[in-house]
């Protein structure tokens, strides 16, 4: 996903019309939705186009063709999103060929070794040595997370020249646009209860990095779908939101396997826009995170009120930017949520396992909102309290610095007028005659 506010919109029109150029009759999406896009009360999704690895004259949509693309992927589509009136979301729903799954049980059925990590290493020394080693299974689920991100920034290389847009410009790992992975599993037998049934497979897909023992906080699971949160790790490869599909054996009927693949993009529109702005808030908080320390450290200075004011002033513009982002967010998310619980009540099946039976049910159409919400208030908080903060210390400094140039435009007037002083004193007697000369006529 890629996220286009409303000052960028120009970019997300153009970018898209470079991707799929115009048509030679009639008007297209791209065309509709650059007619809609500014609308405040519009909304909706929009199918773009498709991109091809090689060429096919099959399909309604219009399609490109990118041989670039890796070989593990054979179709991207491209939808927009807009989610709310200053948001769009640019989705591209990468279809894999089965060599990807081929590529991941290659990787799952290698010998791994535990890595080993020596801290410290002065042997003549006691206790001058340290180490310590992780489980065989780490290695194998970071060499397949690891392999998952090398293809997603492949193809992330490919979009990114045409649609860049703010997750791009962010900071990042190697893969910057937020992503929601999709698996199937098949095989697990058949149970009412989601939680039940994973118990039997859970080694092995906990070998997958796709099941964690205990379950997480962040996982959901209903009768043939399971929901997993992000996972942040500054040592071990990051891990995307997931969907991941559970069944003993795939529908056979046409109408079943058509009912699947309607309910798992019902699920994917229900979670993007959550996701998309949770990403979007994520990515604020580690500015903040920067910022808020420089701004401290220039509160917490003694500096003269002369210097480094320009660099203040810009530091100061890039955090009213951060504040006019997330509340226009936080408005037109206030406005929009009718709308958004309405979508997301799909989603009401996916519940998180109690702990004890006497628990309250959780369910992932709780959890997406309350974690929004959280996350937007904590962070907006810090970030009024920083913007409030730095604006009054410029604009303090600001009229000091003032008060020093007035102080200096009069001492430079006092010295003017000194300087014209002892010039008038210093042609006293020229002046002198000049006066009688203009007096005696």
């Amino acid at each position: 996903m890629e996220l286009f506010p409303a000052e960028e919109y120009d970019r997300l029109i153009s970018g898209l019309r470079k991707l799929f150029p115009a048509q030679r009759y009639g008007r297209d999406e791209i065309d509709r939705l650059g007619t809609n896009v500014p609308n405040l009360f519009s909304g909706g999704w929009s199918s773009i186009g498709l991109l091809r690895r090689e060429k096919s004259w099959l399909g309604t949509l219009q399609t490109r063709t990118i041989p670039d693309l890796p070989e593990e992927v054979s179709t991207i589509e491209v939808g927009t999103h807009k989610i709310l009136p200053s948001a769009v979301v640019v989705a591209f729903d990468v279809r894999l060929t089965a060599s990807a799954t081929k590529r991941l049980k290659a990787l799952h059925d290698r010998k791994y070794l535990p890595d080993v990590r020596f801290h410290r290493w002065t042997p003549w020394r006691e206790h001058g040595w340290g180490r310590s080693e992780s489980p065989p299974e780490w290695a194998m689920q970071d060499a397949i997370l690891d392999w998952e991100e090398e293809l997603r920034s492949r193809v992330e290389r490919i979009l990114r020249p045409y649609l860049a847009g703010f997750f791009s410009r962010s900071e990042g790992s190697r893969g910057r646009f937020p992503v929601i992975d999709l698996f199937t599993v098949i095989g697990l037998p058949s149970c009412e209860i989601g939680e039940t049934r994973l118990q039997a497979a859970s080694r092995w897909m906990e070998s997958l990095a796709l099941y964690e023992r205990p379950f997480l906080v962040g996982t959901f699971v209903g009768k043939d779908l399971m929901f997993s949160w992000s996972k942040d790790s500054d040592e071990r490869p990051a891990i995307p939101y997931r969907f991941i599909e559970i069944y003993s054996e795939l529908p056979a009927g046409e109408n079943d396997e058509a009912h699947r693949h309607f309910r798992l993009q019902e699920s994917l529109d229900a979670a993007l826009p959550y996701v998309c702005l949770l990403e979007a808030i994520s990515r604020i908080r580690r500015q903040l995170e920067t910022l808020r320390v420089r701004v401290y450290s220039s509160l917490a200075e003694n500096s003269s009120f002369g210097r480094g004011l320009r660099k203040e002033m810009k530091l100061n513009d890039t955090i009213q930017k951060e504040v006019m982002f997330l509340s226009r967010f936080a408005l037109e998310l206030e406005d929009a949520r009718p709308w958004l619980a309405h979508e997301i009540q799909l989603l009401r099946e996916l519940t998180q396992p109690k702990a004890r039976l006497e628990d309250k049910s959780f369910d992932l159409a709780e959890a997406l909102p309350n974690a929004l919400k959280f996350h937007l208030d904590r962070v907006r908080k810090h970030l009024d309290l920083v913007a409030k903060m730095f604006r009054d210390y410029v604009s303090r400094r600001s009229v000091a610095a003032m008060y020093r140039l007035q102080i200096q435009v009069l001492v430079l007037s006092i010295i003017a007028t000194l300087a014209t002083i002892l010039g008038v004193l210093a042609n006293w007697s020229e002046l002198k005659g000049l006066f009688h000369f203009i007096a005696g006529h």
